[in-house]
């Protein structure tokens, strides 16, 4: 591990964060910002673009924006005007949302979205600008000794820090080490993803607007990414059974045509459109009761993975980085625990909220919301760099 000189007595608070996705990389960057020294180690060896769409809501880019780094995602964003639902099988509109300048005046922040790969070279380049990242570096142990933390990795290497950070997503060794090994749940659905040339469908007429078209026991979502370049959709569809876990499946657009075919025709044309289709099974937990454990806590996807039906799942864990970063500025390595479990009372009530908001997939769809649906307010007025830190969720 690199050795860092401080000057005098005083010693900077050290932090090693397990993982470089979105939540780890965005952590990087806030710790380092708030003074602390930081280190990021990521298993794969070089980073890749992978995934697709994100949906960055304006509590999400709100946390980008206090990162210093709203500027460089607008970049390669695309600014959607409205979001609509549809009822699938008629065409209707069943709720509409103004986005484009209402939105960002409403909360400040824009709603964008986003190529997951292309926010994750913008907070890959800030993390690397102020901290080394580490790739290559599979986390096989950790063990805490007195105010230190030791990590070992799988080829042989071992490190140490004040404290440690599991942002090593749902199948977190860290969360395994800390709070036992127990199996995500599958939701019984599978996800296709698929990306559209805008060459390919200008003549269908696709607008700037987001749209989710709803049908009784699945939905397909599609909106704008790389800068306008292509259009990015996502169709949840009931299945029985996976047994693999990846980006990038190869899945059958006819498959996913068939599966469509009582929505209205539009939808079959747009499928039809793709050149390469993904699909992953959809997997999430249970909230915890606890993230943190003395001078250890999760981040992210590996404190509170959720389904991706609400769009917010990269959100939470921007809003984690944010929040996790104001607990720790300032603090002693002796305060590092309190501070810890302060982040996480911070933050359990409001991911808990989305994790289940998110399983009840009724975010948006009508005008009507339920009793208990989460509000557009409650949602997207959370801005993590000025909300209370004892237990606020909006």
């Amino acid at each position: 591990m690199t050795q860092v000189q401080h000057s005098g007595s005083e010693h900077r608070v050290h932090v090693a964060i397990i993982g470089a996705g979105i939540g780890g990389l965005a952590t990087a960057v806030a710790l380092s910002k708030a003074g602390l020294h930081v280190e990021v180690f990521e298993q794969v060896r070089r980073f890749k673009r992978v995934g697709a769409g994100l949906q960055l809501a304006p509590n999400a880019t709100a946390a980008l924006h206090g990162l210093g780094l709203l500027t460089a995602v607008r970049a390669t964003a695309s600014r959607p005007t409205a979001w609509r639902s549809y009822d699938a099988h008629t065409g209707t509109v069943t709720r509409e949302e103004s986005l484009g300048d209402d939105i960002a005046r409403r909360y400040g922040t824009p709603y964008l979205h986003i190529h997951r790969g292309d926010l994750h070279d913008v907070l890959a380049d800030a993390a690397r600008a102020v901290c080394t990242v580490h790739r290559g570096r599979r986390l096989t142990g950790l063990t805490m000794a007195g105010e230190q933390v030791h990590l070992s990795f799988e080829d042989g290497g071992r490190a140490h820090a004040d404290a440690v950070i599991g942002a090593d997503g749902i199948h977190s060794t860290v969360r395994g080490v800390i709070f036992g090994g127990t199996r995500p749940r599958f939701s019984g659905m599978v996800a296709y993803r698929g990306l559209i040339p805008r060459e390919r469908i200008d003549r269908l007429g696709v607008g700037p607007e987001a749209a989710k078209w709803w049908g009784e026991d699945r939905h397909l979502v599609h909106y704008w990414v790389s800068g306008g370049a292509e259009l990015n959709y996502v169709a949840p569809i009931p299945a029985t059974e996976w047994t693999e876990e990846s980006w990038t499946a190869a899945g059958s657009i006819a498959d996913l045509v068939a599966a469509l075919d009582d929505f209205v025709p539009q939808v079959g044309w747009l499928v039809a459109q793709t050149g390469a289709l993904m699909r992953s099974a959809l997997y999430d937990r249970d909230p915890l009761l606890r993230w943190t454990a003395d001078r250890v806590t999760l981040l992210g996807d590996a404190a509170h993975p959720m389904l991706p039906f609400m769009a917010q799942g990269s959100a939470m864990a921007l809003e984690d980085a944010a929040v996790l970063s104001r607990c720790l500025q300032g603090v002693a390595a002796d305060e590092l625990p309190a501070a810890l479990t302060r982040y996480e009372r911070a933050r359990i009530a409001r991911t808990g909220a989305i994790q289940a908001g998110s399983r009840a997939n009724t975010f948006l769809r009508s005008a009507r919301a339920g009793t208990k649906s989460l509000t557009v307010q409650e949602v997207y007025a959370y801005d993590p760099w000025r909300v209370p830190l004892s237990g606020a969720t909006s």
